[in-house]
């Protein structure tokens, strides 16, 4: 067949060539009928059979001719339409790969600009953190300069210099009272809140992906923790910018002869003026008291009088009436002048509470900074971070008085509490950790509790 295949292709191309090289299969039945006489009779006969040979020869193979020139076309027009289902075929899948290819750079693209999106979303949020962390820097450096300069004001020549002019004495005075009364709050919480989100974003930075997103509550967290550092560095420098004036008017005066130093000139005031204001008290309360017995003694003379007047004039009844409604108005008159002094008795005390709170702050701070500082534990029904609450700790019974309130107390202190212990001891709940500890601190720490428990809370110290 193929050569059947090769001879009509050629066929196509050079018709007479392959009209020469077909032969058909009776050519030699025909020529062996039309063959030479066996034995020549003439010339004649032999030249007549030479003319008949070739023409009878070509038309015996003009109908196969035919034939496999028809075939041949049949052929050709069948290879033409394979060849040209064939290359649509490969025009399609061409097509098709190169709609996959763009379509997967297409996704290659979308994702490298979303994790680019997404990288700049977590380079923006470090750079929060790292400005804020800078902003507690200079807070921390503020604190310490104050500290610094506040004790040179205290117990140097800059204090002996204040000393020598009383406004500039009654500027520091006010100054030392405010940093007694709002104390600078630690940094410390805040840097380690800081210090977490800066090593989460750093994590999420490493092993980024295109559908990565810095949620809106770290976004909060650290826009909150930008405020609260802002807040803390302000109230710093207010302070400085107070002790600064105060040191730059101290230079113009010269140093006290008085040995003494502004930390003890200080003291020596706040105690006499204590002092006077609870002599100026007991000298109301004296005088209140008299005006009382006089009241008292005023009313018993108009009593007896009015019963001398009505027993003269023959009305005792309304002597006594008139009487004992001036009785009852003294009587009245005496509460009220009792709840005056009960009230001054009071404010008495609520002084002292607070002369002996500042005596004892150093040790509150020490002592009490795993329940002042701001925390999650013991907060009763309050969602935010804060201080403890004074009802939860006496519901816990850490406050009962005996070993047992100092057992909780320590246990709050080291298991069930999220803030930092300062100088309370750790306590794990068993008796060898128990036996191990000084008992004494803890013990000093639920007395300073039981002592100024709703002083503190009224200082916002504490929750109620």
């Amino acid at each position: 067949m193929s050569d059947e295949i090769e001879a009509t292709g050629n066929s196509q191309s050079n018709p007479v060539h392959a009209t020469e090289l077909i032969v058909h299969p009776n050519a030699s039945a025909l020529h062996e009928s039309v063959s030479e006489p066996s034995s020549p009779r003439d010339s004649n006969s032999r030249k007549w059979y030479q003319e008949l040979k070739t023409p009878i020869t070509l038309l015996a193979a003009l109908p196969l001719v035919f034939l496999v020139g028809h075939f041949a076309l049949q052929m050709r027009a069948s290879s033409v339409m394979e060849q040209l289902e064939q290359e649509t075929r490969f025009r399609e899948r061409k097509a098709n790969a190169e709609l996959k290819l763009a379509a997967l750079q297409q996704a290659e693209l979308l994702e490298k600009e979303a994790i680019a999106v997404a990288t700049s979303q977590i380079d923006e949020a470090l750079a929060k953190v790292a400005s804020t962390k800078a902003t507690l820097a200079q807070f921390k450096s503020n604190v310490d300069r104050l500290h610094r300069e506040k004790a040179e004001l205290l117990s140097g020549e800059l204090g002996r210099r204040v000393l020598s002019s009383p406004a500039l004495l009654e500027d520091a005075e006010a100054f030392w009272l405010t940093t007694q009364s709002q104390p600078l709050p630690s940094s410390l919480d805040l840097e380690q809140r800081l210090d977490h989100l800066e090593s989460s974003l750093s994590d999420a930075k490493s092993n980024i992906t295109a559908d990565f997103d810095v949620s809106h509550a770290m976004t909060t967290t650290i826009d909150t923790a930008k405020i609260e550092s802002n807040r803390l560095l302000k109230s710093a420098e207010e302070q400085l910018a107070s002790l600064d004036s105060i040191r730059e008017q101290a230079m113009v005066h010269p140093v006290s002869a008085d040995l003494s130093t502004l930390s003890v000139a200080l003291e020596q005031k706040r105690l006499e003026q204590l002092r006077k204001e609870q002599k100026e008290a007991l000298q109301r309360l004296e005088e209140t008291r008299k005006a009382n017995e006089e009241m008292v003694l005023q009313a018993q003379i108009a009593k007896e009088r009015a019963i001398a007047e009505e027993k003269k004039i023959g009305e005792e009844k309304i002597a006594v009436e008139t009487a004992e409604k001036m009785r009852l108005e003294a009587q009245a008159e005496v509460a009220k002048l009792a709840g005056a002094n009960q009230e001054t008795r009071a404010r008495l005390d609520k002084q002292r509470l607070e002369a002996e709170f500042n005596r004892d702050r150093s040790q509150i701070q020490s002592l009490l900074v795993a329940f002042l500082s701001d925390g999650n534990t013991y907060r009763t029904k309050e969602v935010s971070r804060g201080p403890a609450s004074l009802t939860d700790l006496k519901s816990a019974g850490a406050l009962n008085e005996g070993p047992d309130g100092v057992k909780m107390l320590c246990k709050i202190i080291s298991v069930w509490n999220d803030r930092p212990r300062g100088a309370m001891p750790f306590y794990d709940g068993s008796a060898r950790s128990w036996d191990s500890i000084d008992r004494a601190v803890p013990a000093r720490a639920q007395e300073l509790l039981i002592k100024y428990g709703d002083l503190l809370v009224e200082k916002r110290l504490l929750a109620p």
